[in-house]
């Protein structure tokens, strides 16, 4: 019976959250393509932070990208409903990526934090990257024309439940309106929350056609060495694994020759992505999602530009995002939109820095 409490206990917590973070146990909170860490994405993506809408011509890429070696950036997101109170979800992410050897290799580290309701639930995660850039054919100026990355990624993870500021299940008290007393805790304390060593792995594959059109593509596996989730006591359940697979392109809008040799002008990309994770303990044999996301980027000059993206996550979410690039400066502006719950919403807001 206690047992039987602690699964429904969790499947309702982490039900209440729904697609703000994750809607079953054991599932990935969802992450969003063009505002979380690439290589969260992909391990292979290490040290190719702001390539998704990195200009492909070659006056821009000689001064924006082949020169710069190393990023930082910092994610915050919430729960609007719950902005000033404790009892939402707040996801807080920093990473550190840089290029070296020829730009063939990259290092990477990110540090992510995920709480719901104080620490009812928690994900604590430090995670180290690799990855290797080859070249299989460059142009005249040695950019690239076509590459494929491989990545690989492994680190410490902390994950576990409490229940001292959740109570549900027999709270009934006739003395307290409608007989609930939250101040009773009829669940028995989880056990601590579990250190856990996981690691993922990823290839990408990026390819220049002409001078107006780039394509991406990549797979990415998550959670190889299967590590126990510590969500009961003398538990065997383990962190299924969850398998990524991506395609995108960005195409200059470019109207004249003179945009086009300066990089300046209009880009438009386009990107789906998939997600494949299986979900035992709720009963379901696979928690699939569809991401679909298209955006617009004004190219000013150089160092200067504005974009917008809108994004729909299926049986989730609507993600407007808004970019602005100034510099080696990057403002992320992004909100999720639960089409289901609308007190899940999330507001969401980064910073990123090359040089």
């Amino acid at each position: 019976m206690r047992t039987f409490k602690k699964i429904a206990y969790i499947l309702a917590l982490l039900g209440g959250v729904g697609g703000a973070t994750v809607s079953r146990a054991q599932i990935d909170a969802p992450l969003t393509p063009g505002f979380d860490f690439n290589m969260m994405i992909n391990p292979a993506s290490c040290g190719l932070d702001g390539e998704v809408y990195a200009p492909f011509f070659a006056a821009v890429e000689t001064r924006s990208y082949r020169n710069v070696h190393h990023s930082a950036g910092l994610n915050y997101k919430n729960q609007l409903k719950g902005a000033f109170s404790s009892q939402c979800l707040r996801i807080l992410a920093a990473n550190y990526q840089c290029r070296f050897s020829r730009e063939r290799m990259a290092l990477g580290v990110y540090v992510y934090s995920n709480t719901l309701n104080k620490q009812a639930m928690r994900d604590f995660q430090i995670m180290l990257n690799y990855a290797y850039h080859w070249t299989i054919v460059e142009d005249e100026e040695g950019h690239p024309l076509h590459r494929l990355s491989f990545g690989i990624q492994a680190g410490y993870r902390n994950y576990g439940y409490q229940t001292n500021d959740i109570q549900v299940g027999d709270m009934y008290d006739p003395h307290y309106t409608h007989g609930i007393n939250f101040s009773l805790t009829p669940v028995d304390e989880l056990p601590d929350p579990r250190n856990l060593f996981d690691g993922h792995a990823g290839v990408n594959y990026m390819g220049r056609f002409g001078d107006r059109a780039r394509v991406e593509a990549g797979f990415a596996a998550f959670h190889l060495f299967r590590p126990k989730t510590g969500a009961l006591e003398n538990e065997t359940l383990r962190i299924p694994l969850r398998f990524s697979l991506y395609a995108q392109t960005v195409v200059s809008l470019a109207g004249s020759q003179t945009e086009l040799e300066s990089g300046m002008g209009s880009q438009l990309l386009v990107g789906l992505y998939y997600n494949y994770q299986s979900d035992k303990l709720s009963g379901n044999n696979v928690a699939s999602t569809v991401f679909a996301r298209v955006g617009y980027r004004y190219v000013f000059d150089v160092s200067t530009s504005v974009g917008f993206s809108l994004a729909y996550r299926t049986r989730c979410a609507f993600i407007p995002q808004i970019t602005l690039d100034i510099s080696n400066f990057t403002l992320l502006l992004q909100m999720e939109a639960n089409v289901n719950y609308s007190y899940n919403n999330l507001f969401s807001i980064g910073l990123g820095y090359r040089f």
